[in-house]
């Protein structure tokens, strides 16, 4: 594994089980699901025998958001490279570098902007090339069949719209062909509703105190909540952590994060991953870190910022980390 390029979904998962087999005595490959179109939903985690706290990092569910899983990997790469193991020893860490493994093939292959899951591909497959479905559909008037076809072309949901903590409350859509369409109910993607059932089972232990979804792009650090802008109770002591990871990352290249709830920020989001950590799996600093750059790339960010936005990122989750120890 490098950080000079983009890898595909089989590298990113054939280094976590290389990681996983070089590392045997502490870490392992954990196949929590099966994506909508039949991929295995892949983490990694690592344990530490003197950990009392533990971290969940998830990167990659907007396909087109490249820099996550990169970011992800790179971030499992310093865990057990780095000369400072004190993070490792004392954290355990789950990390899913491609939450959206099926929207992410989908960007490298054939359209690099997509952004959400591909859920309803098998049966848009069906229709285009047999026909089937069209045959099966009673036409009524005004509906043609290419308009049947319509509905089956605008494919998947909003993973970060999807989660059953005030979902589809704001900011998000009832409208299938939507970027935020916040899906047909609460978890009805593959994909959220196995990464939620896989937090809850490792959160029983009551080690996890922080959550990390990483996105791109705005060079932001987002606090709870996203669906009101109400803030929680213990909003100081969120800020109080953010701003140590955001000074840590800005000595690195020199790169500046705002701070922020997401409504303060950009807009109201509800159904998002970060705040159903917070507000279901009770772990208490659940953030999104919206990485490289502010928009002159976007989502297109060259390979050439691959490392140096993973350096810094990682040296913000590493500080934050060591606060908590303290």
């Amino acid at each position: 594994m490098n950080w000079e390029s983009y890898h595909s979904i089989e590298e990113i998962y054939n280094y976590l089980d290389f990681v996983a087999e070089a590392n045997d005595d502490v870490a392992s490959v954990e196949v929590y699901g099966t994506s909508s179109e039949g991929r295995p939903l892949k983490a990694l985690k690592i344990k530490s025998p003197k950990a009392k706290q533990a971290i969940f990092i998830e990167a990659g569910i907007h396909a087109r958001e490249w820099i996550t899983p990169a970011t992800a990997t790179y971030i499992i790469n310093q865990l057990f490279h780095e000369n400072n193991t004190a993070v490792r020893e004392n954290f355990d860490w789950i990390i899913v570098p491609s939450t959206n493994p099926d929207g992410y093939e989908y960007s490298r292959t054939t359209n690099r902007l997509w952004r959400k899951t591909r859920s309803g591909s098998r049966a848009s497959k069906i229709f285009q090339e047999t026909g089937k479905m069209a045959r099966s559909v009673k036409q009524k008037k005004g509906r043609t069949v290419a308009s049947y076809r319509k509905l089956f072309e605008c494919l998947g949901v909003d993973g970060n719209r999807n989660w059953d903590f005030h979902w589809r409350e704001g900011g998000s859509s009832i409208h299938s062909c939507s970027e935020t369409y916040a899906g047909s109910t609460a978890f009805s993607e593959p994909e959220t509703k196995s990464l939620s059932e896989y937090i809850l089972k490792n959160t029983e232990s009551g080690k996890f105190t922080a959550y990390f979804a990483i996105h791109s792009y705005s060079q932001m650090w987002l606090l709870p909540w996203g669906y009101t802008k109400n803030t929680p109770e213990d909003i100081a002591d969120l800020k109080r952590l953010a701003k140590i990871g955001a000074e840590a990352l800005r000595s690195v290249h020199g790169t500046n994060f705002r701070i922020g709830t997401t409504p303060g920020l950009l807009y109201i989001a509800s159904g998002s991953s970060n705040d159903w950590a917070k507000g279901v799996a009770g772990i208490k600093y659940a953030y999104t870190l919206e990485l490289r750059d502010k928009g002159y790339y976007g989502f297109l960010l060259p390979p050439k910022y691959i490392l140096p936005t993973a350096e810094e990122t990682w040296n913000a989750i590493k500080a934050c980390a060591n606060e908590l120890v303290t």
